[in-house]
């Protein structure tokens, strides 16, 4: 028995016309959270479970559906939920720009907290330690990108004799707080680096983590390009860890 039809199960009081109709929101509602994470890279049966353990206990959101169809007052009960579901939407799409300006004021302060945040609620399966990056050091470097700022706020090494590579925590946010950002981030890299995670972003900032840029003993550091309309700029980033051969 999949989620949705465990839902259903626990709500004995509902009409079929009742169960068709709540059937195609919990459909709507994973489908839409399992597209999010599909597209932030986890696999479409890891980002189906994951929606599903978002939602919760089925027997639980059954029994509370269930409670909600009682056959006294029935009408009024329904009004009243409906008047309740509508409301938390109204307040979730009203609270969204505050929502977002919070996350722009973080990130500002405490991007590694921030992103730690976010990694550990949905993202561990593609951290960095997951991937073989056993030191971390916070930095605050930064190249300002017109009315943008690109700051590097962690690095992650792998120090394997003879295969160290570096891992770069970076974020983009706009120097008018209630300012947006662009996509000026594609235009950023390094010269070998290998793969490049979005890790979470909205309108107003946007957190990148890139893999695998290797470094030989020697190294002092990494350099960041920018090139875009002609224009080229650099960043280095010192690395804080010896590279062993």
């Amino acid at each position: 028995m999949n989620f949705v039809e465990d839902v259903l199960y626990h709500i004995p009081r509902a009409t079929k016309k009742e169960k068709e109709s709540i059937r195609t929101e919990l459909e709507n509602h994973l489908l839409d959270h399992q597209e999010a994470l599909t597209e932030k890279g986890v696999a479409s049966e890891e980002a189906r479970r994951k929606a599903e353990e978002a939602m919760g206990d089925p027997a639980e959101v059954g029994n509370a559906l269930n409670a909600q169809l009682s056959p006294f007052w029935l009408v009024m009960e329904r009004s009243a939920w409906l008047f309740l579901v509508t409301g938390l939407l109204v307040l979730v799409l009203a609270l969204s720009p505050v929502v977002h300006l919070v996350q722009s004021a973080a990130v500002r302060t405490v991007p590694g907290a921030l992103f730690d945040f976010w990694l550990v609620r949905q993202y561990e399966d593609v951290s960095p330690e997951s991937q073989g990056y056993t030191l971390r050091e916070d930095v605050d470097l930064r190249m300002t990108l017109g009315s943008q700022e690109l700051r590097v706020c962690r690095l992650y090494m792998d120090p394997t004799p003879g295969e160290a590579r570096m891992a770069v925590l970076m974020v983009l946010y706009n120097r008018d707080l209630m300012g947006y950002v662009s996509n000026d981030f594609n235009y950023v890299g390094f010269p070998e680096w290998r793969d490049r995670r979005y890790i979470y972003g909205n309108e107003m900032m946007k957190m990148y983590l890139l893999y695998d840029i290797p470094v030989s003993p020697g190294d002092t550091h990494i350099t960041l390009t920018y090139q875009r309309f002609g224009e080229e700029r650099t960043l280095e980033i010192p690395i804080p860890w010896e590279v062993t051969p």
